[in-house]
């Protein structure tokens, strides 16, 4: 029973955000759900043109983002199958490592671009959740690795909520592509 839910709550944080996974601990995901709280808004006036121009190249990367985790959501429920039938998590790792590169990948992207002035605190908070959740995809990889189904199913909670968070961030940051959103 554990299992099931375990894997369930997976393929639900894929369709959320990002997959599952990361490499990281706790203490970052309650440090980063602070952060981008503290970090929502928008600029206006003179500098909406330039906020305008950073959106736009925000959106190509979660464009990208969703496509490839569209296709990790897939493998995932591939191999959720397996994973039932073995009783094992092993099988979530091929897709979890997938989803863990898709989202540091997208991290440093938006790292390396150059926000409005003004608005670093914000570019920083959604560059910072992407590579959050890379860092939880990767405790997830350890937790399949070990058959740790409590951890597992912790961790992959917690990867929910704060994806839940990021994309907020991200909407009232004006993006139109949210990644990890559907379209």
């Amino acid at each position: 029973m554990r299992f099931r839910l375990s894997a369930a709550i997976c393929v639900g944080v894929v369709l959320a955000l990002a997959g599952c996974g990361g490499s990281g601990g706790s203490s970052s995901t309650t440090s980063a759900s602070s952060s981008l709280t503290a970090a929502g808004g928008t600029s206006t006036g003179a500098a909406s043109g330039a906020h305008g121009t950073f959106v736009a190249k925000l959106n190509p990367i979660c464009a990208t983002y969703n496509r490839r985790i569209q296709s990790i959501q897939a493998d995932l429920q591939a191999q959720g199958a397996k994973a039932q039938a073995s009783g094992k998590l092993k099988p979530y790792i091929g897709p979890l490592t997938e989803a863990r590169q898709t989202a540091a990948i997208a991290g440093d992207q938006v790292t390396a671009l150059t926000p409005p002035a003004g608005e670093e605190p914000q570019a920083t908070a959604i560059a910072k959740s992407l590579k959050n959740i890379a860092r939880l995809n990767g405790m997830l990889i350890k937790a399949a690795r070990t058959n740790d189904s409590t951890q597992f199913t912790a961790v992959s909670t917690a990867e929910q909520e704060f994806a839940s968070q990021a994309q907020a961030v991200m909407r009232a940051y004006g993006m139109t592509t949210v990644c990890g959103a559907p379209s």
